[in-house]
């Protein structure tokens, strides 16, 4: 990633880059642009892993039927998961995940929990 000498966010950006949380970039799934606005598929990435969301893509795929999901958001986007993730809450119970929601036409309910922990909501830290 290259930023100009005295960039208004370099502490930030360099933080955030020895947490791990733009991994996007060095991996070359999308390039760093300085001070352009970013997508939300990069937002999506970088918030997962700075708040320790389980990205468990497996699920993902399997239950994309009962997930919040997006016209455009493609199944063969590089970020598919990332933006499916950020966007549902999961229930965790040892190792087993499932939707907070499920969408029954075209309305969504929230399900029983049934001895999940919700580990999801909104934007906190895995206390993994």
């Amino acid at each position: 990633m290259k930023l100009k000498d005295g960039h208004w966010a370099m502490a930030e950006i360099e933080a955030a880059y020895k947490e791990g949380w733009l991994k996007i970039y060095s991996d070359g799934l999308a390039t760093y642009e300085g001070d352009k606005f970013i997508p939300r598929e990069e937002v999506a990435a970088v918030s997962n892993k700075a708040f320790n969301r389980v990205l468990d893509k497996t699920y993902i795929i399997n239950n994309d039927k009962s997930l919040i999901t997006y016209k455009d958001v493609k199944k063969d986007m590089w970020s598919y998961e990332d933006i499916l993730c950020a966007s549902n809450t999961f229930l965790y119970k040892k190792d087993l995940y499932r939707a907070h929601w499920i969408k029954e036409d075209n309305n969504q309910f929230n399900i029983n929990t049934d001895g999940f922990e919700i580990v999801k909501a909104k934007f906190q830290r895995n206390p993994r």
